[in-house]
């Protein structure tokens, strides 16, 4: 699997011949639009710096914007409803991811975390208007236990902040996380800082 990011909360997820599109932004907002072809595309709430399902390549793939259980090219998708944002949950590979999207509430309400279940790779929004806090992150972040965080929707000294929040540092950004399911059964809590 290879994770891309493209800014805010938009990534490409590739899992052999199948992509994902998550939250792309749309072209007026002065983001980059990513330029690729993907079969399904999610938005987490319609907002313009994420909710563009035409942008690049991305016509005609299949469009989910809300909540609501699906099953698509092999992976087994759930969007949970939170207060102004859909939550999704992606098992593709035998390893879950979740991308809380413009996630915004201070705490994970009960029955949200149940929803999630266990959750191998974590996108969590740490900065920027309309989303949560570093410190609600965190907390977030340690009722959910990922093995594997991406943060999202941040810039350096937001990064720096939630860095030491959590307490892991420096972390050195790459371009892209590549791995096999295996790859991180050992992991706990691990950031993962994309470019």
């Amino acid at each position: 699997m290879v994770i891309t990011y493209y800014g805010v909360s938009c990534f490409k997820i590739q899992s052999g011949d199948t992509v994902l599109a998550l939250n792309p932004p749309s072209k007026g907002v002065g983001i980059k639009a990513p330029r690729f072809q993907a079969d399904i595309v999610f938005i987490s709430r319609n907002h313009e710096e994420h909710s563009d399902a035409d942008a690049g390549g991305l016509k005609g793939a299949f469009l989910i914007d809300g909540p609501g259980e699906y099953e698509i090219k092999g992976v087994t998708i759930r969007g949970i409803q939170t207060f102004n944002n859909t939550v999704y949950t992606l098992t593709l590979e035998n390893v879950k991811l979740c991308h809380l999207g413009d996630f915004g509430e201070k705490e994970l309400m009960a029955e949200t975390s149940e929803a999630l279940g266990d959750i191998d790779v974590l996108f969590a929004p740490i900065g920027g208007e309309g989303v949560t806090g570093v410190g609600n992150m965190v907390k977030i972040i340690n009722q959910i236990e990922p093995k594997v965080i991406i943060p999202m929707n941040y810039n350096n000294k937001i990064l720096s902040d939630f860095l030491k929040e959590i307490g892991q540092g420096k972390v050195a950004p790459v371009d892209r996380f590549t791995f096999r399911g295996k790859d991180i059964l050992d992991k706990k809590g691990e950031v993962v800082v994309l470019l």
